[in-house]
C-alpha cells in the first residue's frame, strides 16, 4: 500500500513538472495622466460694503442769552459770536466763566 501511494505521489509530481506553462495575459497599458484633475476654483463672492455715513456735526449754539432759575440758584449763559460767558450763582458757591472760541 505504501508503494502505491508513493507511486501516485511521484506521478502527480511529474505531471505537474512537465505541464506546459501558459503565458500570463499582458497587462493593460497605463493610461496617460490627466493634466488638470481638479475643477477650477469657485469665484470669491463679491460683497459690497456700504460707505460710512457722513460725520454728524455737533449742534452749534445760536447767539443769545439764556437764564435759568431753580431751587439751587441762577444760571446765566450768553453767547455772541465766538465769545461765550457763563455766570452761575448758587447757595453753595458762585462762579463766573468767560471764554473766547
Amino acid at each position: 500500500m505504501k508503494k502505491v501511494i508513493m507511486m501516485s505521489g511521484l506521478a502527480m509530481l511529474l505531471l505537474a513538472a512537465c505541464k506546459k506553462e501558459v503565458p500570463a495575459a499582458p497587462a493593460a497599458p497605463t493610461p496617460p495622466p490627466v493634466e488638470n484633475p481638479a475643477p477650477p476654483p469657485a469665484p470669491k463672492p463679491q460683497v459690497q460694503v456700504p460707505p460710512p455715513p457722513p460725520p454728524v456735526e455737533a449742534p452749534v449754539q445760536k447767539d443769545g442769552t439764556s437764564v435759568s432759575v431753580d431751587a439751587n440758584g441762577v444760571n446765566v449763559n450768553r453767547k455772541k459770536g465766538a465769545n461765550d460767558s457763563k455766570v452761575i450763582i448758587s447757595k453753595n458757591n458762585s462762579e463766573v466763566k468767560f471764554s473766547t472760541n
